[in-house]
């Protein structure tokens, strides 16, 4: 017997402070379509089960009461699903900028106080899907977090099967309704696609069109947030005048929609009421004051570029001044706060 276990990122007390409606409507929708297949008729090769969680310390609370309740020596794939980027899954922490001191952290990472809350709780026989985009995914230079960190401490912690989406994710590549088909690495990079042993039909994965837009590419003001750069809660900081990087952003087309992806760097501009970059800056996600989700991302590369660097290296290259000088603003707003207090 094969069973699939899902545990989505939930919020703490309903809160959902701060966060773009986009996001909230692909957690929604993911837990509302898992719901209908569960309750579905449909035969399928493996027993479906569905938790949530806001914490580190709730996923292994809620994979001890399953495995109790299965009392078999199944086999077994858990899939940790809620927004992410390199290295990072939010659970709670999306939607509350801090948690109860009592839950844990809100974060699934390779910090060893998260993922070692697993310790003991996830079987060495089982695969584990680690799904937020781009969870899998090398990071920026100058970001705090990499893909290849995490899977490495899980697998060596745990000794089960652990794999990660190196791209977006939303809620059509749950094929099924429950089981993700989409693009999965392991701790080395190398694709993967565990899955398939399902035998579900793997997805195309473009983004969902959504209608005509013709909106204005982000006025940036200065950073809110900057947890790409290890400070979250860290006091604003400026945009200094010469990263001009994400000027040059356009209007993504076609618009992904539902993506289940962290906030890397929280803007403020001056034409939105809340900007992120997102998925290792492959996207600006740009909330309107009604609550709409815009997206833009840089320009494509050159027609007549022949370097052969794939294009999101070259696109990590060609940002890299911006990120420095943006991590070096935040570290010395950081640095400055901390003198004063």
């Amino acid at each position: 017997m094969t069973v699939v276990i899902s545990i989505v990122a939930d919020s703490p007390n309903g809160s959902l402070n701060e966060v773009p409606s986009d996001g909230n409507t692909a957690i929604n929708n993911i837990v509302k379509q898992m719901g209908d297949a569960i309750a579905s008729p449909t035969p399928r090769a493996y027993t479906p089960i569905l938790a949530r969680a806001i914490s580190v310390r709730e996923i292994a609370v809620k994979l001890n009461e399953i495995k109790t309740k299965i009392n078999t020596d199944p086999d077994i794939i858990i899939q940790i699903i809620g927004h992410g980027s390199a290295g990072r899954i939010e659970l709670g922490s999306y939607w509350t900028k801090e948690l109860d001191p009592k839950l844990g952290p809100g974060v699934l990472d390779s910090n060893p106080d998260s993922y070692g809350m697993l310790f003991e709780v996830i079987p060495e026989t089982s695969k584990i899907f680690l799904l937020g985009c781009d969870v899998g995914s090398a990071a920026p230079s100058g970001y705090v977090a990499s893909g290849r960190a995490l899977l490495f401490d899980m697998e060596d912690m745990t000794s089960a099967n652990v794999y990660a989406a190196d791209d977006l994710v939303y809620p059509e590549l749950f094929t099924d309704g429950f089981l993700y088909t989409g693009s999965l690495v392991t701790s080395t990079g190398k694709p993967a696609n565990p899955a398939s042993l399902a035998s579900l039909p793997r997805p195309d994965s473009k983004p969902i069109v959504r209608g005509e837009l013709s909106p204005q590419v982000p006025q940036l003001t200065h950073m809110v947030s900057s947890p790409a750069f290890g400070t979250r809660g860290a006091p604003t900081a400026a945009i200094p005048p010469d990263a001009t990087y994400f000027n040059g952003y356009i209007l993504a087309t076609p618009q992904p929609k539902g993506l289940l992806a962290m906030a890397e760097i929280v803007f403020a501009a001056e034409n939105y009421a809340r900007v992120e970059a997102i998925c290792c800056l492959r996207y600006l996600r740009a909330v309107t004051e009604k609550g709409d989700t815009v997206y833009f991302r840089p320009p494509p590369p050159n027609a007549g570029d022949s370097s052969g660097v794939p294009p999101q290296e070259a696109h990590f290259k060609d940002a890299k001044p911006t990120l420095d000088k943006l991590r070096n603003e935040v570290l010395a707003v950081s640095r400055a706060a901390a003198a004063r207090a």
